[in-house]
């Protein structure tokens, strides 16, 4: 838990800290804000006083230095002995073209494209992109792994199956949701590094709108050059990254669920109505098999009929080394069975589990 509202944490910091903005003071009663909300999603671990002041006292000391060097480097781009040392050079070349009675129009047209509208169209973009490409995601190719959680789940499970690498399996069951968010992203970049992608078509689209808005002095030339500099460079994981809305947060919020998982095998839970709370055992572990001592109005009835299904046997043999390593314990003695399944049934039993079979038949 504290792992994760740190994580939480950081990652708001470091949108703070890319605004290059100045800092306030509200940004800090938000980040307080937020570890008591994740603290209150975890009422039922039963945290001291002292462990949450800790977690306060080490997030923000964190977010301190942060914000300290970011108060700094605002300002320093904002200092006016910066600015003029960093324009020295203009203003000299401004005052000999005065001295010598040179035309400036078209350096100073030039100038003024490149100083002002220049940052206030790429700031248009930015801002305009996001949402675009939430919605490019869903109505685009991978639009059925977004369309529910079902499919969504599948889609990763497959993915993790195909990879066959037993790092991504630890972070899927360890670090859930970051693991999701990050296989968003990466789904995301994908998408769009492709030629047909449509990410500049998009720009294009936008960058139509906000030029018309521009004063008629501009000339054609210009627009041009608006559009060269956009197109300039092709890392799309660098413009998805930089822009102020963030996509993939927004995708990941749509399919994520309520992000609770299975305290016994780690997989991730359908949303419920209500979350399970454990006050009743003040904190203490206490065995899941005895739970009756507990709650004796309980009563759940085993159901033999339920297998393990074949994806989690393969997964389990093909990595019980390094799972017996990762979790310092004794390999598992499995079953033979277990060992004989391929991965090809382990993809069968996959789509059987998500109805994904009869759907592609369908």
């Amino acid at each position: 838990m504290s792992d994760y509202i740190i994580e939480q944490c950081r990652q708001f910091v470091d949108e703070k800290v890319r605004a290059r903005s100045d800092y306030h003071n509200t940004y800090m009663i938000d980040l307080l804000r937020m570890v008591d909300e994740n603290l209150d999603k975890h009422r039922d671990l039963e945290t001291s006083t002292h462990f949450e002041a800790s977690l306060k006292i080490h997030i923000c000391g964190h977010a301190a230095r942060e914000f300290h060097q970011m108060h700094l480097d605002f300002i320093r781009a904002n200092d006016p002995w910066q600015c003029l040392e960093q324009f020295k050079g203009q203003y000299c070349a401004d005052f000999k073209d005065l001295f010598y009675e040179r035309d400036q129009c078209q350096k100073k047209a030039e100038e003024f494209t490149s100083h002002c509208l220049k940052p206030a169209v790429r700031e248009y973009v930015t801002k305009s992109l996001g949402p675009d490409l939430v919605d490019e995601m869903l109505a685009g190719q991978k639009a059925i792994d977004f369309s529910t959680r079902s499919f969504f789940q599948f889609s990763i499970l497959k993915q993790l199956l195909t990879d066959d690498n037993f790092e991504n399996f630890v972070k899927y069951i360890r670090h859930y949701e970051a693991f999701v968010q990050d296989w968003i992203f990466k789904q995301m970049v994908q998408q769009f590094s492709k030629g047909d992608s449509g990410l500049r078509n998009m720009e294009n689209k936008h960058l139509k709108v906000i030029i018309k808005r521009i004063k008629e002095a501009v000339v054609n030339a210009q627009a041009k050059s608006f559009t060269a500099e956009f197109h300039r460079g092709g890392d799309v994981r660098a413009k998805l990254d930089m822009l102020p809305f963030k996509p993939q947060k927004e995708l990941f919020n749509r399919v994520f669920g309520c992000g609770r998982q299975c305290p016994f095998c780690k997989a991730p839970l359908l949303p419920v109505r209500s979350r399970f709370r454990m006050r009743e055992t003040e904190g203490k572990l206490h065995p899941y098999k005895d739970y009756r001592s507990i709650y004796p109005d309980w009563l759940i009835q085993p159901d033999t009929s339920i297998q393990a299904s074949d994806y989690w046997k393969y997964v389990f043999a093909r990595f019980n080394e390094k799972f017996s390593k990762e979790y310092k314990a004794e390999p598992a003695d499995l079953p033979s069975v277990w060992k004989s399944i391929t991965k090809e049934q382990a993809m069968e039993s996959l789509e059987e589990s998500f109805k994904m079979k009869k759907q592609e038949e369908e």
